[in-house]
């Protein structure tokens, strides 16, 4: 289980949480640029993940849960101000985004290929 915090400098914040005990380890520090970041939860099939906004986009997920490391994956879009995600049907699965003042709906298929047009 990881804690993600973003803070108003532009940093996000990751800890380990132990689900037991509640307790916050193995803390990593991410510069996403000068500006606070925007988290939105989201999910790709089983699994959720955090689309991180700002002056440098990424998506952070779960690696294998063997090493319960996380992976970040950046997102080459510029500067993304807002992302979402529709669950209700038809538009299941698409995401849109804000980015550079311009608009884009795209298709979350697989993680690690983000197709946003």
């Amino acid at each position: 289980l990881h804690l993600l915090v973003g803070t108003g400098d532009g940093l996000v914040l990751s800890f380990h949480a132990d689900e037991a005990t509640g307790a916050l380890s193995h803390r990593r520090v991410f510069c996403m640029g000068l500006q606070p970041p925007r988290l939105s939860t989201f999910r790709s099939g089983s699994e959720e993940h955090v689309f991180v906004a700002g002056g440098r986009p990424a998506i952070f997920r779960s690696g294998d849960a063997e090493s319960g490391r996380l992976a970040i994956l950046p997102v080459n879009l510029g500067h993304v101000t807002n992302f979402a995600t529709f669950e209700a049907s038809p538009l299941a699965g698409l995401a849109v985004v804000l980015a550079d003042g311009r608009l884009s709906v795209g298709e979350m298929e697989d993680i690690r290929r983000v197709h946003i047009r």
